[in-house]
């Protein structure tokens, strides 16, 4: 219950009735963190995140942490200490992990001021995986050059310069090769006639 006391010149006080009674409303938690990408980025594994709104009406803003787990199907850690710093809303936080083997699996956890986590969903890297789709090759943990065997087929990735050798000579190998990270496809795939074709007139 809730009071109004009024107090006089003289030090008397003077009290309101009491109010009905009133549940006070605690704060609400953070929504949760977004991954928008786990890489491998010069050795280094990096995860890039967004945090959620902060929380409201709570006594102080969530701080955070990300954590990764080994495997594929962790499930969201709790109680790890170490924080990141809360970036700008409309920016994303850029946090390297360390050098885990893949596959593993990330997560970015906000911890509310009741301490109260609220954990975003898994984004799981491997060094090479099927898209989605189920056709397209992704590798983006290989090095240029690396071969891997993925559902019983043997790709290496390559890059532009690597494509471009291929093309004409070898058209098996430009069927087995895994092109994350060539980003100038231009002219690539025309039609080439060999020299021996050409005719002179």
């Amino acid at each position: 219950m809730c009071y109004v006391v009024a107090k006089n010149w003289n030090g008397a006080e003077v009290c309101s009735t009491a109010s009905s009674t009133v549940t006070t409303a605690a704060g609400t938690s953070a929504f949760a963190p977004i991954i928008s990408s786990v890489a491998s980025v010069g050795g280094f594994n990096i995860v890039t995140w967004y945090p959620g709104p902060p929380s409201y009406p709570a006594a102080a803003e969530p701080s955070f942490y990300v954590a990764c787990v080994a495997g594929s199907g962790a499930a969201c850690p709790t109680g790890v200490t170490f924080d990141v710093n809360r970036p700008s809303r409309w920016s994303p936080a850029v946090t390297t992990v360390g050098s885990l083997a893949p596959p593993f699996v990330c997560y970015v956890v906000a911890k509310n001021w009741d301490g109260a986590e609220v954990c975003s969903s898994g984004v799981v890297f491997r060094d090479f995986y099927l898209d989605a789709n189920g056709v397209t090759v992704k590798c983006p943990g290989v090095a240029v050059g690396a071969s891997f065997t993925l559902r019983g087929v043997t790709y290496t990735r390559r890059d532009r310069a690597r494509l471009m050798a291929l093309l004409g000579i070898n058209e098996a190998e430009m069927a087995t090769s895994c092109t994350t990270g060539v980003t100038n496809m231009d002219r690539m795939f025309r039609v080439r006639v060999p020299p021996s074709r050409v005719l002179l007139l």
